[in-house]
């Protein structure tokens, strides 16, 4: 069964900003590297991202736990 991208538009956009990053920094660095650079060029682009978010899990409308996403654009990808 093929599913449709949600929003594919900024998935798209998200997933070139990612390879732009690793093309010009090289391998080799930790992963926070990788995310700030992420972030400027997130900033660059105009694009709302927030790193090390805090997003609480619900299993059931009860709270069972949270995690940090590394990142979160546009209030709709982590």
């Amino acid at each position: 069964m093929k599913r449709d991208i949600l929003y594919k538009e900024l998935s798209d956009l998200v997933i070139k900003i990612a390879i732009e990053v690793q093309k010009e920094l090289g391998t080799g660095f930790l992963e926070k590297v990788y995310e700030n650079a992420m972030g400027v060029r997130f900033k660059e682009e105009k694009i709302l991202n927030e790193q090390q978010k805090k997003i609480e899990v619900y299993f059931h409308r009860q709270l069972i736990g949270e995690f940090f996403a590394d990142m979160v654009v546009e209030k709709k990808l982590f």
